[in-house]
């Protein structure tokens, strides 16, 4: 439970310290274990901001310390906990005693000692936070003194070099500030690198602490120093993504026989008790629902034990450094002619938007945006594209939100956008959901910014530049499609039988296409020599467990178990089971793009799992999309590929025929869509125009959801 609070797993925290509360008041109720486990509770409960339940949690293990250790360094935590509670609640007064309280007790106790540090570190954010920068600096100094001999270079010294630069900038001192600032950094990255567990935890981990690198990157920004700004970024960014990729190729002839017998029954065991949740119902108790929950935790645990074990045993992995992200020379290097990064990073109170192109010196611009004001528009954008769809009168207040995001966000760009042949964009924080390409630009007439070029996307500059590197794979087979999969939780999908045809057909004797039952999850798995990999299918994004994000497939059943596979090839299969060497892969389907926002990170869900697997790019969906529309743009979209068009281009001529009313042009009946879409099309491939104010196919709902993850080319 502890390990899980210090990665930010809070769920997997809360649910272990819940289980030993229970069996200690069972097996020693009041005693000091228990008091310790209620503080461990009331801390869950206060980093998720539910301070009513953190305080109850506190005063009971207060009243069992104070009765069993009075004066003791175990009153002093309680004390400290809820000194915190009243700091949040702005109690200067009630916090202030509490701490000063607890520090006297813990110097009494174990003077010099971390938990000393704690506490005047505690006093120096509560001063900090009233103005008074002169004493939260004597304390955050004091307590750094502790923590740098009894704890370098970790959470606790990276936390208290941060609250001690921010001090120097509240005092207007940049230059002071700096050094404390990237110290800090340094010390968080030294302990995220040993902090083992799943990449999710690991991500986590850098999520929680994300101020500390953005603060750093926006004081050098700041001071002028533009370039320093850019690699901080760049190595806040995918971090974790960088390792996993570096390692990625080096595990499947490792793995003793044992360990491999051990991640079967792992997966077996995982899709059997998955099964087993999803034919309950909300007439099931609720506690075989947490039961189930529960075992499915548990699962994952043992999951990521396994790939801890793998890691270690593996002598060429152990061997392998950090990758070092790019620095800014490097990073122009590695842009083509006419390409233009952007790279955003957003701010509490600015967001500082990044750009380089091979030809001209890195600009950095402060937007006066903040995040929660900038989260609130982008979600209110999306409501309205996907509620936009028959709704005529609500054009005028899509287009004016899209106008108003393009000002905001790229118009101290507008000049280079119309000099550059295409966009990189490295999104952050609610922009990771933005469809970029369906902003309006203020030219003479309105014109969605993917008229005028093409977008592509990716988590970090670096993990780019290496993707792109890599030697192009030479694939035997030419597209493989899946559509129409059996799948009797869900509503079939129609056109997505008709999307997977047409695709294939789209390549000849170089298509294959598997349909029905044939669309099986454990075939999905077995793609290694295809160049281009399209799923039509539902999908779903999982936000609280994003590696249990899927695709939904057909099973496969043996006689001798439930299902050999359920079906639903989920995000962590994917990074588990499947190897690619695909020039690009399409998940046709509901949200697959999405995911759980984890910091630098960006979204972890299907996308990132395949471009572990090994695909150079991806096209993947922000919203929940209809298979019509959606079927006829991917035709339109994979018509490009097969003529040679780059795959940004590809895509950009798709959307921009949906934009202007023409999807799928004239002859293409013999692929069948348009027999099928005879509702919306007519012979000739353009809109019914009895239709065609109604439905409002210019609207970004049909065209904008999917957008390019990786290499253009």
């Amino acid at each position: 439970g502890n390990v899980a609070y210090e990665r930010g797993d809070l769920e997997a925290a809360g649910e272990h310290h819940r289980q030993t509360l229970r069996w200690f008041e069972e097996l020693s109720p009041e005693s000091l274990t228990v008091a310790t486990n209620l503080l461990l509770l009331g801390d869950i409960e206060k980093e998720r901001g539910t301070l009513d339940e953190a305080e109850g949690f506190y005063r009971r293990a207060l009243d069992i310390h104070r009765r069993l250790a009075p004066g003791s360094i175990f009153e002093a935590e309680a004390m400290s906990r809820l000194g915190a509670v009243a700091h949040a609640r702005g109690s200067f007064g009630a916090a202030r005693a509490l701490f000063e309280d607890a520090l006297a007790l813990r110097r009494q106790v174990a003077p010099g000692g971390l938990a000393a540090a704690e506490s005047l570190f505690l006093l120096g954010q509560l001063f900090a936070d009233e103005g008074e920068l002169t004493m939260a600096m004597n304390y955050f100094t004091e307590g750094l003194a502790i923590e740098r001999r009894l704890a370098p270079e970790s959470t606790s010294t990276a936390r208290t070099l941060h609250a001690m630069g921010r001090v120097r900038l509240a005092e207007g001192d940049t230059r002071r500030a700096i050094p404390l600032l990237v110290e800090a950094v340094t010390s968080l990255e030294s302990q995220q690198a040993r902090l083992g567990g799943s990449q999710e935890t690991r991500s986590l981990y850098g999520a929680r602490h994300e101020r500390i690198f953005k603060d750093a990157v926006q004081t050098l920004f700041g001071s002028g120093q533009n370039e320093d700004a850019f690699e901080l970024l760049e190595r806040y960014r995918a971090r974790v993504l960088r390792e996993l990729l570096a390692g990625r190729d080096l595990l499947a002839d490792e793995l003793a026989t044992e360990i491999q017998s051990e991640r079967r029954r792992i997966h077996r065991d995982y899709d059997r008790a998955q099964a087993e949740l999803a034919s309950l119902s909300s007439r099931d108790s609720d506690q075989s629902i947490a039961t189930l929950l529960s075992t499915l935790r548990k699962l994952r645990e043992e999951r990521d034990q396994i790939n801890s074990r793998i890691r270690a045993s593996s002598p060429r992995l152990a061997a392998l450094e950090d990758p070092n992200p790019l620095d800014t020379n490097a990073a122009q290097a590695k842009l083509s002619p006419g390409q233009l990064l952007l790279s955003f990073a957003v701010m509490e109170s600015e967001t500082l938007l990044f750009s380089l192109t091979a030809s001209a010196k890195l600009q950095v611009f402060s937007l006066p945006i903040g995040e929660a004001a900038l989260r609130d528009e982008v979600e209110r954008f999306r409501q309205l594209v996907v509620h936009s769809t028959r709704a005529q009168d609500s054009r005028p207040a899509l287009l004016a939100l899209s106008k108003s995001l393009y000002r905001e966000l790229l118009a101290p760009v507008d000049a280079l956008i119309d000099s550059a042949t295409r966009l990189l964009i490295l999104a952050d924080g609610p922009l990771h959901v933005l469809p970029f390409a369906a902003l309006v630009r203020d030219k003479s007439e309105d014109r969605f910014l993917v008229e005028d070029v093409p977008l592509h996307h990716a988590v970090s500059f670096t993990t780019y530049a290496e993707l792109v590197d890599q030697p192009r794979p030479r694939a035997s087979r030419g597209v493989v499609a899946f559509g129409d999969a059996v799948d009797s939780d869900r509503p079939s999908l129609p056109y997505s039988r008709e999307e997977a045809i047409a695709v294939a057909r789209l390549f000849g004797d170089n298509g294959e296409v598997y349909l029905g039952a044939d669309a099986t999850e454990a075939r999905a798995k077995s793609l290694q020599e295809a160049r281009y990999v399209h799923f039509a299918s539902h999908g779903v994004a999982d936000d609280r467990s994003p590696l249990d994000s899927y695709l939904a497939l057909s099973p496969t059943f043996r006689e001798d178990e439930r299902h050999e596979n359920n079906g639903l090839l989920q995000a962590w299969e994917i990074f588990e089971q499947v190897r690619l060497q695909a020039e690009l892969v399409s998940l046709s389907a509901c949200d697959s793009g999405l995911g759980r926002e984890l910091g630098g990170e960006g979204l972890m869900g299907l996308t990132r799992a395949f471009h572990y697997a090994g695909a150079r790019s991806i096209v993947a969906s922000l919203w929940r999309v209809s298979d019509r529309s959606t079927a006829a743009l991917m035709v339109r979209f994979y018509e490009g590929l097969a003529e040679g068009l780059s795959k940004d281009e590809a895509l950009r001529r798709a959307q921009i025929d949906w934009i202007q009313g023409r999807i799928l042009p004239d002859g293409n009946d013999d692929l069948g869509l348009l027999e099928r879409l005879d509702r919306w099309w007519n012979g000739n491939g353009s809109v019914r125009s009895n239709e065609a104010s109604s439905l409002e196919p210019s609207l970004p709902f049909h065209w904008a959801a999917f957008q390019l993850s990786g290499d253009w080319q």
